[in-house]
C-alpha cells in the first residue's frame, strides 16, 4: 500500500505557483504580432469552422508567474506556425478571489472552443482547501502540456547551500524564524512547501509570508522580503545563474538536469514527493470535435523544437496527453490532494 500510495505521489503532486489574490487586476494582451499568418498551416486541419476568430486564453495570475510565461510562449510559438489558420491565441490575465474570477470567465462563456483557461494543480487544490465554489468537474479538460518540477528557492546570500546546511541552520539558532515566501493561500504551491518543511521537519523554525501568486512571491523574495520561497522551476531558474537565487531541493526521484547539483526529494529520503501539472481547460459543454482541435493545436506547439527548449531552460518537461487522459489523471490526483489538505490542516486557514 505505502508502494502504491508513493508511486501516485512521485506522479504528480502540487505547486506551484500562484494562488489567490485580494485584488482584482484583468489585463489582455496578444502575445505575438500578425506576423506569419498569410499561410495556412498544413499541420492542422480543421473539421469544423473552428477557428473563424481570435481565441481568448485566461491566465489566472498576474503577469510575470509561470503560467503566464508558458501561456505567452505558447501563444507565441502557435502565431508562428499559424496552427490558428490566420488566427490569434490571446493571452488575458484575470487575477482575484484564489482564481474564482478566471474560472467564472470561462465558465459562463459560451461554450464554442473561443474562451480556453490554462490552470496546473490549483484546479484541485483551491476546492480543497475550500477558497472557491468550482471544481474540476465544472469545466472541460482539454490537454495535459508540461510537468513541473517543484523547487525550494533561497537568497544567494543566505548561509546555507543545501536541504542538510538548511536543517542544522535551524538547529543551531532555536528561536530564530526564517521567512518562508508562500505563492497564495491554497495554492498548489503552498502545498509543496508544507510537504518540504514536513519531510525536513522544519515547520516550526518558519516565519510564513503569503503572496497573491507565484509571479509576485517571487518579486517579494528578489526585494528582500524573504530567504526561502517555493515555487515551480519557472518562476525563479531565470534568476539562479545571476546568483540571486539558489536552489536548495528539488522534487523527483532523481535529479533535476537543469541542477545537477541539486538534491532531489527522493535523495533526501522524503516519503512524500511533489509535481504539478499544467494543462488547459474549456468551457463545459464544448462539442467534442472542437475540444479535439483545441488539442491538437496544443499537442503541436508543446511538441515543437521551441517549446522543448523553453521547458529545458526552466527545468521542466513537456508531456502532452489528451482530453480524456487529462480529465482522469486530474481525477485521480484529486484525491491525493483532498488527502494532504487534510493531513496538513490547511483547509480554510493560513
Amino acid at each position: 500500500m505505502k508502494k502504491a500510495l508513493s508511486l501516485i505521489l512521485a506522479l504528480a503532486l502540487v505547486f506551484a505557483l500562484a494562488g489567490c489574490s485580494s485584488s482584482n487586476n484583468n489585463t489582455t494582451t496578444p502575445a505575438t504580432t500578425a506576423a506569419n499568418n498569410t499561410t495556412a498551416s498544413n499541420e492542422t486541419q480543421p473539421t469544423s469552422s473552428w477557428p473563424a476568430k481570435d481565441i481568448r486564453l485566461i491566465v489566472p495570475y498576474s503577469a510575470g508567474g509561470n503560467s503566464d510565461l508558458c501561456a505567452r510562449k505558447l501563444a507565441e510559438i502557435i502565431e508562428k506556425k499559424n496552427l490558428l489558420n490566420g488566427h490569434t491565441l490571446v493571452v488575458t490575465n484575470i487575477q482575484g478571489s484564489a482564481t474564482q474570477e478566471a474560472f467564472n470567465a470561462l465558465m459562463t462563456a459560451d461554450p464554442d472552443g473561443y474562451t480556453i483557461l490554462m490552470q496546473h494543480n490549483a484546479i484541485l487544490t483551491q476546492p480543497a482547501f475550500g477558497n472557491v465554489s468550482f471544481t474540476m468537474e465544472d469545466v472541460g479538460a482539454v490537454c495535459k502540456l508540461m510537468d513541473q518540477p517543484f523547487m525550494i528557492f533561497a537568497s544567494g546570500d543566505a548561509p546555507f547551500n543545501t536541504t542538510a546546511e538548511l536543517v542544522a541552520y535551524c538547529k543551531d539558532h532555536p528561536g530564530e524564524k526564517i521567512t518562508m515566501g508562500v505563492p497564495g493561500v491554497g495554492s498548489s504551491g503552498q502545498i509543496g512547501v508544507e510537504v518540504f518543511l514536513a519531510e525536513a521537519g522544519i515547520r516550526d523554525s518558519m516565519q510564513f509570508v503569503y503572496y497573491p501568486s507565484g509571479g509576485d512571491s517571487l518579486t517579494g523574495h528578489l526585494a528582500g522580503e524573504c530567504v526561502l520561497h517555493g515555487g515551480f522551476a519557472t518562476d525563479g531558474m531565470r534568476y539562479v545563474p545571476s546568483g540571486e537565487l539558489k536552489v536548495i531541493a528539488v522534487s523527483g526521484q532523481s535529479r533535476n538536469a537543469s541542477i545537477p547539483d541539486v538534491e532531489c526529494f527522493g535523495e533526501l529520503g522524503f516519503k512524500t514527493d511533489y509535481l504539478t501539472y499544467q494543462g488547459m481547460w474549456v468551457t463545459k459543454g464544448t462539442p467534442d470535435d472542437v475540444v479535439n482541435q483545441i488539442a491538437k493545436v496544443f499537442e503541436q506547439a508543446v511538441n515543437s523544437d521551441e517549446f522543448k527548449q523553453y521547458c529545458d531552460e526552466q527545468g521542466c518537461s513537456p508531456a502532452y496527453i489528451g482530453p480524456q487522459e487529462w480529465h482522469d489523471l486530474m481525477a485521480n490526483l484529486n484525491s491525493v490532494i483532498v488527502d494532504l489538505v487534510q493531513k496538513y490542516g490547511l483547509a480554510n486557514s493560513k
